[in-house]
């Protein structure tokens, strides 16, 4: 091995760079951190993805008499290249990771239009035995309320509101990817809302448009779009995003202080061997890549470290605790992964140029030797 390379000299002070690694390890927590805050958003996400091709309109205040709503109904309904379905809303409610249960409304189907709703979204085998009046749970929100699969509900717990439906409600899991409820009932209902969405052999663009004209025309109803789904969610979370963003701010600069007092008992020492290498016609750059190989190299290993007490600690927290409830902490996020490379950033960039600096006024002066 190279005398001069990065690994000879962490191979022959491995107990010396052990601290350094250890602690750029424990960017760990702070990616972990990362993914436990965004996680209440994911989960609302996922739940918006389920019906993304869905359009959701209803009346508003500004529509008195309900005129544009029945003009919107009759339109969209006679309109053969849309699929339309008039629904209800009851709400379910799930656990997040934060400790508190979060609410979401669920659409109220008739039997027929269900069937049909069924046909574009797959949820459940088109031969399914669907009974009046069921409540169709992804696996995840059965989990979350213990409920089996064929089981009949003959209460109404605090996590389900039923305003349309009767009891007993039979429960049929489908194994979505979200904590997602549909109900079923024989009920009359005049519909508070019209999903609709375009037709096998349309195209998802013309659709759109079409969309944006109807929202033009009937300026007193409300749209609601994935897009403006998500917008909403991104303005209702970003509270979050601020709270993390901050808590990333601070943790920098500790993890950047700390390390670089670290760096600094283990190359303050070394302060004849770098002069020595200047004396014996060593090129200073030379000598600053070997520095910044080192650092650069535990920083490696450190996250390395840092990646398996992560896995380590995802893979734990969801067998014992999440799964339970039907949570899951996702292995990745993006706002995670860019706030490990901020305060990884924050541990480089100072111990690098500071470093540089202090080499560089060391070797000026190879006397002592």
């Amino acid at each position: 091995m190279n005398p001069f390379s990065a690994r000879y000299f962490i191979k022959n002070n491995f107990s010396r760079v052990f601290m350094i690694v250890l602690m750029i390890s424990m960017l760990a927590l702070i990616y972990v951190g990362g993914l436990y805050l965004t996680n209440i958003c994911e989960e609302a996400l996922a739940i918006a993805n389920e019906t993304q091709d869905f359009v959701s309109v209803r009346t508003t205040i500004d529509d008195t008499d309900g005129e544009q709503l029945g003009a919107l109904a009759e339109e969209i309904s006679s309109d053969q290249s849309l699929e339309v379905f008039g629904v209800v809303q009851n709400y379910y409610r799930y656990k997040t990771m934060l400790g508190f249960r979060n609410g979401w409304m669920a659409y109220v189907f008739s039997r027929e239009d269900f069937i049909r709703f069924n046909e574009r979204m797959k949820l459940i085998p088109t031969d399914t035995e669907l009974p009046d009046n069921a409540v169709i749970l992804s696996e995840k929100e059965a989990k979350y309320l213990r409920m089996d699969n064929g089981e009949l509900i003959q209460e109404i717990s605090e996590d389900l509101d039923v305003y349309y439906g009767r009891l007993p409600l039979q429960v049929i899991t489908y194994p979505g990817k979200s904590f997602s409820a549909y109900f079923v009932t024989d009920e009359f209902f005049t519909p508070q809302y019209y999903l609709f969405t375009w037709k096998a052999g349309g195209r998802k663009d013309d659709f759109f448009k079409r969309v944006e004209q109807l929202r033009a025309r009937y300026n007193k109803l409300e749209f609601k779009t994935y897009e403006d789904k998500i917008k909403e969610m991104k303005d209702n979370f970003e509270i979050n995003n601020v709270i993390y963003y901050s808590i990333i701010a601070i943790m920098s600069i500790v993890f950047a202080i700390t390390t670089n007092a670290v760096f600094v008992g283990l190359y303050d020492r070394r302060k004849q061997e770098f002069a020595l290498y200047k004396g014996i016609g060593i090129d200073t750059k030379r000598i600053y890549r070997k520095m910044a190989a080192e650092i650069l190299y535990m920083n490696g290993m450190g996250l390395i470290l840092g990646v398996g007490i992560s896995l380590l600690a995802v893979t734990l927290l969801n067998e014992y605790i999440y799964h339970k409830d039907g949570m899951s902490m996702w292995y990745y996020h993006p706002t995670a992964f860019f706030a490990v490379v901020l305060c990884d950033l924050a541990i480089l960039i100072p111990g690098i140029g500071l470093r540089i600096r202090n080499i560089s006024r060391d070797i000026k002066d190879v006397s002592f030797l």
